[in-house]
């Protein structure tokens, strides 16, 4: 049997004693057999607050057992307190806090004079056999212990409060998180983002529900023939390696290759989501349609139907909380060219593009420069593509994956020198850019050293600066451009001619067959999210977006989010995935994100003040004004100061800045002190996803039992990686 979609829980009032006298209503914990006889006895001389939770023995386990755990906090006068309870089986956990005044003190405080009792802990554990569903276990506990033949991994929590000395009333079932709201969340997209928060959420006791368009998970790491889906194409490869661009607790077979191919990345996301027991939180062909907002009930209203059978009507479900991981690609940006209704060969944006064999031996002209770029030059080159021509109106820096002397490149980044790189960013911003920038530099320069007399990198287009420097990653482009056998021109002037094209430099590209934007994508919130809560809406805080250059906002580039991925307007309820960067590999990065978000949401961490909030994003939207008089900010969503990075951790609770350098902390002590050859990994060697899993810290994220032993494999890995080609 499937969990039910609807899992609304039932409000039921108990009340066991009013005035002194016993209730004949139902009893909700009969099932108890005497505790609520023994509650009775004790009522009138003491507050009891009880915890009912039902849960299972296992979270990552749906079909674990249940246990049905009662907790009790009894405080008492002098030593009535805890033992009637503890004589119908109750187990008291040598909790023992003196109260005076109803104030807890010290125990060697002086007691004279004031009014005296304890607090005592107690629990009562049984395990219930059979699976039961929320809406199942709360008919349990009207009705009496019996087993029904449901799975579901949903926690249920009673709270039973006192509502006075006499009266013992109110009880509600609930699975509440932040802001008082219940834990039904729903994520639109199941590409890598929305897999990541699905398993995040999941794990913190969450109501999932994923939608996805498509029936495969994976996002555009699955090669699609659709024109208005963008994916990678056949041959591609990811920019980060195995051992760095993975989940926190998941790593990447060592069969594969150290930077994997596209269809590696689909397999992996595929055996992520089974490992973890996704699937059965997705609904797969299913396309949201519109997403609404009830106001009075603070609910999202989704909009989905059916993506293979459209004319079947649309469905609404509703829900709590809702996170939009649509990711960073899903709206191309063509720029306006003169002339272009006019060309009579073929004109796509890379969105569209899928099969570079289709192009052997035309003519092509690739517009822009960067990733998707050298992807698809890489991609018509191994096709027989006649001649290659690549209209780049800025220069560019070229780096390899892997340098000549067979390093990989990224493996330079540690931890420690990723916290020099947030001291020197607190130092003298400008002058860790051009330090970093000087740095990309020689690396081209060593490894390409031709490319310092090309055309290219010596006319007279631009050099962006040093905070507006993206570089483009290929291990082939290099070679074609020494080559000759791609030729570089500058900005498209005007089309002027049936298959000609006229660059700003006055020269020309006749017979052109094929015209490529490769001039990026964007996200399109538009359809999805009411404009009161759409963070690109500049009437949501005109102020602010008024510093803006226009185009920013007109494009729609600037999203005003706290911390780059929560609503303002709505910070409980509504979150944004793919709109920011950071001096992580993005998975690392996402994972983190939803790790702290889970927390947030889940009424784990505190919620900063919407003060604070409005804060963070008018300072957000003021660097980029900054950034912007010195040259275009192509990805406008880069976090990249230590603050933000410290605060998701702390969020999160992954422990890594109390661990990690940080001297006055006795945690990091000890770990150097009883780890020495971990630590020093940990602090120069690769920067490791699984330490974000490493450290039990008592709060947060689950720990992963096998982070130390991945950090450590992984190191090895990166360490021995070329030494059979040297």
């Amino acid at each position: 049997m499937t969990v039910p979609t609807d899992l609304a829980l039932p409000n039921f009032d108990a009340v066991f004693m009013q005035n002194n006298q016993e209730s004949d209503s139902q009893d909700p914990i009969q099932a108890l057999q005497g505790v609520p006889y023994a509650i009775r006895k004790v009522i009138s001389i003491a507050k009891i607050k009880i915890h009912i939770i039902v849960e299972p023995v296992d979270l990552s386990n749906a079909s674990s057992p249940y246990r049905f755990k009662l907790t009790s906090s009894v405080m008492g006068l002098g030593i009535i307190g805890a033992a009637p309870l503890r004589a119908v089986g109750f187990q008291t956990d040598n909790t023992d806090v003196r109260v005076m005044d109803g104030v807890e003190q010290e125990k060697d405080e002086p007691m004279i004079g004031k009014t005296k009792s304890r607090i005592w802990m107690c629990t009562l554990e049984e395990l219930m056999k059979e699976h039961n569903s929320i809406g199942e276990a709360a008919e349990y506990l009207k009705q009496g212990w019996e087993g029904y033949d449901e799975k579901t991994t949903k926690v249920v929590r009673i709270s039973i409060k006192s509502a006075g000395v006499t009266t013992f009333c109110n009880c509600t079932m609930m699975n509440l998180g932040s802001d008082g709201l219940r834990k039904r969340v729903a994520i639109v997209g199941a590409g890598p983002l929305g897999l990541i928060a699905t398993k995040n959420f999941v794990e913190e006791g969450f109501d999932v529900t994923t939608f996805e368009r498509n029936e495969y998970v994976g996002g555009l790491w699955h090669i699609t023939s659709d024109p208005t889906q963008t994916c990678v194409l056949p041959g591609t490869i990811t920019n980060t390696s195995r051992l760095t661009g993975v989940m926190t607790d998941f790593p990447m077979p060592e069969s594969y290759p150290m930077y994997p191919t596209g269809e590696q990345i689909e397999e992996y996301f595929q055996s992520y989501a089974k490992e973890f027991k996704l699937i059965h939180h997705i609904k797969f062909g299913t396309e949201v349609v519109g997403v609404s907002r009830d106001e009075t009930s603070k609910m999202w209203r989704i909009a989905y139907r059916s993506s293979s059978k459209p004319d079947a009507g649309i469905q609404e479900d509703t829900f709590e909380r809702l996170i939009l991981a649509t990711g960073s690609f899903s709206k191309p940006s063509i720029p306006n060219v003169k002339g272009i209704e006019g060309f009579k060969g073929e004109v796509l944006h890379s969105q569209a593009f899928k099969n570079p064999a289709k192009y052997k031996g035309k003519n092509v002209l690739v517009v822009g420069l960067g990733s998707t770029a050298a992807d698809s030059i890489s991609g018509f080159h191994k096709a027989g593509a006649n001649k290659l021509i690549v209209s780049h109106r800025q220069k560019v820096l070229i780096l390899p994956r892997i340098t000549k002397d067979n390093k990989v490149l990224e493996f330079t980044l540690s931890f420690r020198l990723l916290q020099l790189i947030f001291f020197l960013q607190e130092v003298n911003a400008w002058l860790m850019s051009i330090i970093f920038f000087s740095e990309l530099k020689k690396i081209q320069q060593d490894n390409f050293p031709g490319l310092s007399s090309h055309p290219a990198f010596t006319d007279g287009r631009k050099m962006p600066g040093p905070k507006h420097m993206i570089p483009t990653v290929s291990d082939d482009l290099a070679g074609y451009f020494l080559s000759g056998r791609l030729r570089s021109a500058p900005g498209i002037a005007e089309i002027n001619g049936p298959k000609s094209v006229k660059f700003v430099d006055g020269s020309e590209a006749t017979d052109i067959d094929l015209i490529l934007f490769c001039t990026g994508l964007s996200p399109d919130l538009a359809s999805f999210i009411p404009k009161d809560y759409d963070p690109y809406n500049v009437d949501l805080s005109p102020s602010s977006f008024a510093k803006l250059q226009p185009h920013y906002t007109a494009d729609r580039r600037v999203a005003r989010l706290y911390r780059g991925f929560m609503s303002i307007q709505c910070p409980h309820q509504l979150a944004f995935l793919g709109t920011t960067l950071a001096k992580r590999p993005a998975w690392q990065l996402y994972d983190l994100m939803t790790m702290a978000l889970a927390q947030l949401w889940g009424d784990k961490y505190p919620m900063p003040s919407p003060t604070e909030m409005n804060k963070d994003a008018d300072a957000f939207i003021d660097n980029i004004v900054k950034l912007s008089k010195g040259g275009d900010v192509k990805f406008t969503g880069v976090i990249g100061h230590k603050e933000f990075d410290k605060w998701l951790n702390d969020v999160a609770g992954t422990g890594l800045y109390d661990h990690l350098g940080n001297w006055t902390n006795g945690r990091c002590w000890k770990l150097w002190w009883k780890d020495r050859e971990l630590y020093n990994k940990l602090m120069t060697g690769i920067l490791s996803a699984h330490v974000l899993r490493l450290f039990d810290t008592g709060r947060g994220r689950k720990p992963w039992a096998g982070a130390r032993q991945a950090i450590m494999e992984a190191n090895d890995a990166a360490d021995n990686f070329g030494k059979d080609k040297a």
